[in-house]
């Protein structure tokens, strides 16, 4: 499934740093629990029907060949994701307008080097914690996977919230993933 590169824009900036500045600047471990939560996440809801493509903000704002220093070049450019979300999340996830994600709510991001590959490069994680474990960041946790689900990054992941604060309508959460009939039935 191909979107246009307008609608995939926030999604590209979104994770454009996650994972990539993550790994280079926080190598806290995930406690156990949190390994043990996501074990079987594709047996969850699977909110993209198909790997997503996402699109280098470069291009959605026709900038020239080499990046302005103000957008820098998304090492995800070119990579397509497809998200997981538990029971919890399932109702606000893909029915609410402006969602409310209840404790215990677990979304995955999975990033693919290519539409049709099976195995993960990364595995992005956003736990809802309970009140006050980060209210400024809508009490979530995020947790970075390799591929084979090894734990690499987790805690406040700094960038992580840094890009989930531009959503705060959508409790930190961008779906701008979702199928376009989806997402134009939550306006």
């Amino acid at each position: 499934m191909k979107a246009d590169a307008a609608s995939l824009f926030l999604g590209g900036v979104a994770i454009c740093w996650s994972a990539h500045h993550v790994l280079a600047t926080e190598r806290r471990q995930p406690p156990a629990s949190s390994v043990t939560q996501i074990r079987g996440y594709r047996s969850w809801v699977r909110v993209t029907p198909a790997p997503v493509l996402i699109v280098d903000p470069q291009i959605v704002l026709c900038a020239a060949a080499a990046p302005p220093r103000s957008v820098p070049a998304s090492p995800h450019a070119g990579k397509y994701i497809r998200v997981y979300v538990n029971r919890s999340g399932k109702q606000p996830m893909l029915r609410a307008k402006e969602p409310r994600f209840p404790v215990g709510t677990i979304i995955v991001k999975e990033k693919l080097a290519a539409e049709k590959d099976t195995v993960p490069e990364l595995l992005t994680v956003m736990e809802k914690k309970a009140a006050f474990f980060d209210p400024k960041h809508g009490d979530w946790q995020y947790s970075v996977f390799d591929g084979q689900g090894q734990p690499v990054a987790t805690g406040s992941v700094a960038h992580c919230q840094t890009c989930h604060e531009k959503v705060t309508k959508g409790d930190f959460v961008f779906r701008n993933y979702l199928p376009k009939s989806l997402r134009s039935a939550l306006r």
